[in-house]
């Protein structure tokens, strides 16, 4: 789990220290965009982000079960308790 919030953190930092890029007019002026709003940039860091993260999400459903797993009892109840459990029952 460790080791995911620290993919997570890696690509969030990722995503947000991009740096922009100005656009150029027909000539090749070098022309900025006009500055958009506040929340127009928050919107479009929000979606740059979600899409990063949907990327570290695994979507397929292994054929692993918990019994195939041996030891760290601990860890497994921990792991069922913070992200199993929250989704089946929200």
């Amino acid at each position: 789990m460790g080791a995911y919030m620290a993919r997570a953190e890696y690509i969030k930092k990722q995503v947000l220290d991009k740096p922009v890029e100005p656009t150029g007019g027909k000539g090749g002026t070098g022309e900025l965009k006009k500055k958009k709003s506040k929340e127009d940039d928050a919107d479009e860091e929000s979606k740059k982000l979600e899409d990063a993260l949907s990327s570290a999400i695994v979507t397929e459903k292994p054929n692993v079960k918990w019994e195939d797993v041996s030891g760290l009892e601990g860890a497994k109840e921990g792991l069922k308790e913070a992200v199993i459990l929250p989704i089946r029952f929200p």
